[in-house]
């Protein structure tokens, strides 16, 4: 099943404390496995980790690489073309 962008991010009904999460953490695993969303933990009220199960967090990690090698190849592809326009630019002042 391949994820979509917003498949990746918190939601906010799923913020739970760092102490919470100790106590029930075989039931907050099972969460993560069957529903791939991360969570969110908090220390004294302010968020300070996100848990994710490794399959989707590697999913991600992939398509962030996957992106990047896509826009290098992009970024590549237009210097090469603006250095073709260049040079036929060259060429046909050669012949007029």
């Amino acid at each position: 099943m391949r994820l979509k962008s917003d498949d990746y991010a918190p939601n906010v009904n799923r913020i739970f404390s760092l102490t919470e999460f100790q106590r029930r953490a075989k039931e907050f695993l099972a969460m993560l496995k069957d529903t791939r969303v991360p969570l969110v933990l908090t220390v004294n009220g302010k968020a300070m980790v996100v848990v994710q199960d490794a399959p989707t967090y590697q999913e991600m990690v992939d398509r962030i690489r996957a992106d990047n090698q896509l826009l290098r190849e992009l970024v590549k592809s237009r210097q090469d073309s603006a250095r073709t326009k260049e040079l036929l630019d060259d060429l046909s002042q050669d012949f007029t």
